[in-house]
């Protein structure tokens, strides 16, 4: 029988969508411990300290659980040592993306790190705890050993049946938020109150791994730990059971997003089946995330006519020469424009993804991202992101030690102050000749009067075509049905608006 001692499990991301730790969570709960899940996304040095220190010491836990991103280290680093000073000997796990791709770093600091996927990793350090062992020896556990070394087990198996795995609910049981004045159970108001969306949108797993293994990305490091870029896939009966619980408890949920690396990954049948269950029993819209080479008509058909109104696509650049050598994916941008050429014959809302501010492209193969921006068919939501190169990765290796703690520092949507920058952003906005004259202006040179006078004059043409192409998409989005958009613009458009204007730069030049 699981110890009647509780577990404490914390979250930091910014808002409640931490997956990976619900996980966890729920593979406690099912195995019988008392886990509570505390979501602290506001904390730090001066805001909930207290109060986070003062109920782990009043439930008396038998460890704490950390869950963090690279760019979570800092603020855990300082709430492990705030825990550590308030109760020395209590253990402390950490786990998530960093610990797995920088354990002798979080060795450092945590008595144990968990290293890769944690679900079966949790219940044997907490069996082996609440028999009062130490578990040194736990496969996928690193620590510190007596003379300062790091020692990393040997990983166990990766969980070959994703349906074992149990799966949670949009507002997870026996869940707390961390406020500046007290820890409060996560209620209905108060989840919808602190969750993006206002918890309209309700995040699914669908699979684990990617096909790609690209160099900038965690999948880079996975899949060479795991031996494999094989994808694992949950069944669509156990995905949709999943999703229907959660819709029936929380009755405002009114879309679905899957955050599987690449959805479209599955077999066309499997698709299908796929549809056609979630039609019957689902019947919200809902978006994924795709690699474009997966994109084809026949999946896209299946799933437009289940629900499917939105597809996020990676391009990150527009350079050959980037793509293969640098980033080490097999998307040219010719296969971008065509895949999101179906998507708008269906009209699909289509998100883009693009990585700029990277050292290792030359001023001409920042060009040629504006170019291929400018042959993708409109309308289409442009996210930029300022390459942020994580540890361990490919990438970090090929810019040296320099970029080392860069994951760790940067915020990955604050552009630089760059011309070219500034291009992309309000290419979206433009037409195909317009974008393409505005690069041609450039390279006769960006001082010239010509170009500068141009780009003034498109970018006041962007601003006043921003709220047409944003409502076209938002339309999609909503299933192309006007009178569901409005009815769903309070709830995405201010979050939307923030973090579009994050990177919007129409003041760079």
């Amino acid at each position: 029988m699981p110890p009647a001692q509780p577990i404490i499990l914390i979250a930091l991301p910014p808002d409640l969508e931490n997956l990976g730790i619900k996980f966890i969570h729920y593979s406690l709960l099912r195995a019988g411990y008392d886990s509570s899940l505390m979501y602290a996304p506001h904390f730090t040095a001066d805001s909930s300290a207290d109060t986070i220190i003062d109920y782990i010491r009043r439930t008396a836990p038998l460890f704490v659980g950390i869950s963090l991103m690279s760019d979570e280290f800092a603020r855990a680093v300082h709430l492990t040592g705030l825990i550590r000073a308030a109760m020395p000997g209590l253990p402390i796990v950490w786990g998530g993306v960093h610990p797995t791709i920088a354990p002798e770093e979080c060795a450092e600091v945590a008595d144990y790190v968990c290293v890769g996927e944690g679900e079966a990793v949790v219940l044997d350090v907490a069996a082996r705890l609440g028999a009062g062992l130490r578990p040194d020896d736990v496969a996928n556990i690193a620590l510190k050993g007596a003379d300062g070394r790091l020692i990393v087990n040997p990983n166990r198996p990766i969980v070959a049946d994703l349906d074992e795995v149990p799966s949670y609910d949009h507002r997870p049981r026996a869940s707390v938020l961390a406020t500046a004045s007290a820890v409060v159970p996560l209620d209905r108001e108060t989840f919808r109150r602190n969750i993006r969306y206002k918890g309209r949108i309700y995040s699914v797993m669908g699979s684990r791994g990617c096909p790609y293994s690209c160099s900038y990305c965690c999948n880079n490091i996975l899949n060479k730990m795991n031996g494999s870029s094989k994808v694992r896939f949950r069944s669509p009966e156990n995905i949709i059971d999943e999703i229907v619980r959660s819709k029936t408890n929380e009755d405002y949920i009114n879309m679905i997003k899957f955050h599987d690396d690449c959805f479209l990954a599955r077999p066309l049948e499997t698709l299908q089946a796929f549809a056609a269950l979630y039609k019957e029993k689902v019947g919200l819209p809902f978006a994924i995330n795709s690699i474009p080479g997966y994109i084809t008509g026949p999946k896209l058909d299946a799933l437009k006519a289940a629900g499917l109104t939105a597809i996020n696509v990676g391009m990150q650049s527009g350079s050959e020469r980037v793509l293969k050598e640098v980033y080490r994916r097999k998307s040219p941008p010719e296969q971008v424009a065509r895949a999101i050429g179906l998507l708008a014959e269906r009209k699909i809302a289509a998100w883009v993804d693009i990585i700029v501010d990277n050292p290792l492209e030359s001023e001409d193969e920042k060009l040629a991202t504006v170019e291929a921006i400018a042959n993708i068919p409109r309308p289409f939501y442009l996210q930029m992101y300022s390459l942020t190169p994580y540890f361990g990765t490919d990438l970090q290796k090929m810019l040296g030690d320099a970029a080392a703690d860069t994951g760790k520092t940067k915020n990955y949507l604050q552009l630089e102050a760059d011309t070219i920058n500034s291009m992309v952003i309000i290419s979206p906005f433009l037409s195909r000749n317009q974008v393409l004259r505005l690069v041609a202006l450039y390279r006769q040179g960006r001082q010239e009067p010509a170009f500068r006078v141009a780009f003034v004059v498109m970018k006041a043409y962007a601003l006043a075509r921003i709220p047409f192409v944003f409502a076209n998409i938002f339309i999609r989005l909503n299933g192309n049905s006007l009178w569901t958009a409005a009815g769903a613009l309070s709830s995405f458009a201010g979050f939307a608006l923030r973090r579009w204007g994050q990177n919007l730069g129409f003041s760079r030049a």
